[in-house]
């Protein structure tokens, strides 16, 4: 944990024998550490109920109502999930018609690619599963009273931001308690920790790169991973016996396009670079200059 980090409190798991088999609420999401910024009388003065403390998150999937046992399954498949530790708050917003809450920035696009790699699982396990339309990674810290109007924009802007970066827990899976006094938010599962040594595989990276051309007559075709999945990948690959020029070897996906390759590390940018083959570039449209969305998922070790 770094210096002056905050720890997130994390609720213990039920026993397996306690979860319900009957159909209920779920969702994947992640317990967060944050002082609200805002005196709670504020809130309650704008008609708003503050959620208590220990019921806060981040939501990252929103499965519905589902049988228990569909949703385990759905849980047990899921490829380990890369978070960032913690996210910037960028502003106050209403979500749907009653959810007063901070919306987080993503830059790094690890929010969203936690989201889409449950998105997959879940279209695959869940019959009634539907996408979201959008997808704007936040925390809940109010609901509007019922018959109240929700605040507005110009209500929110004079409210405080959190003073420090949101603190995020592991990936978690939820299960929703209707209760008199509101909604609780229970802990059901969560993911153990990244592995410190020989890495996992199939822990993936999504995010939005320029593609360039290298200099030169081989016309080589590259992207450039953002500086927090590189970090990330030299961390969890440090233990790791290196390939030829310190490469990594990963799976892409582009589009409809799916192929294996490696990264390698490149001193002019601190960060590692991904070849972007020609038969890619012709299928999928793409030319130098482009903004394309990818995914990059460490692939099994070797020795």
């Amino acid at each position: 944990m770094a210096p002056g980090r905050r720890p997130v409190t994390v609720v213990p798991s039920p026993k397996r024998g306690a979860i319900p088999t009957l159909s209920e609420v779920w969702f994947v999401g992640a317990p967060v550490s944050l002082d609200i910024g805002v005196d709670e009388a504020v809130l309650r003065a704008a008609a708003v109920v503050p959620t208590r403390p220990g019921d806060r998150h981040l939501t990252l999937t929103f499965l519905g109502r589902e049988p228990a046992e569909d949703v385990l399954r759905l849980w047990r498949r899921l490829p380990p999930l890369s978070l960032p530790d913690q996210v910037r708050p960028l502003g106050w917003e209403v979500f749907g018609r009653r959810s007063v809450a901070v919306s987080l920035a993503d830059p790094s696009g690890r929010l969203r690619g936690a989201a889409h790699a449950c998105f997959d699982v879940a279209d695959e396990q869940l019959t009634d599963f539907q996408r979201p339309p959008e997808l704007r990674p936040h925390v809940t810290l109010g609901r509007v009273r019922r018959a109240a109007t929700a605040p507005s924009a110009t209500t929110m802007g004079a409210w405080p931001l959190p003073a420090e970066p949101v603190a995020l827990g592991p990936p978690t899976l939820y299960r929703v308690a209707d209760e008199q006094g509101g909604d609780r938010y229970e802990i059901v599962e969560q993911q153990p920790p990244a592995p410190s040594g020989p890495y996992a595989a199939g822990v993936r990276y999504r995010f939005s790169a320029l593609l360039w051309e290298h200099p030169g007559d081989a016309a080589w075709h590259f992207v450039t991973l953002p500086d927090d999945h590189a970090d990330e990948i030299r961390a969890v690959t440090a233990d790791t016996e290196r390939r030829g020029f310190g490469s990594v070897r990963v799976e892409v996906t582009l589009g409809d396009s799916t192929w294996a390759t490696s990264i390698f590390p490149d001193k002019e940018s601190g960060s590692y670079v991904l070849p972007v083959k020609k038969d890619v570039r012709a299928g999928e449209g793409i030319a130098a200059g482009d903004t394309v969305e990818l995914s990059v998922a460490l692939a099994t070790p070797t020795s």
